[in-house]
């Protein structure tokens, strides 16, 4: 991921920060999924 990073310059940091935004809620929602009987298939 460091190396995408330094290679595409283009990427700002509030896309950096969006990235990270989204990375915490998928981690939740897996976090809640396996809390989640309803998904214990």
């Amino acid at each position: 991921l460091m190396l995408v990073r330094r290679k595409n310059r283009s990427l700002s940091t509030a896309a950096e920060a969006l990235w990270d935004v989204v990375r915490d809620q998928g981690n939740a929602l897996m976090a809640g999924r396996e809390g989640d009987p309803l998904y214990q298939i």
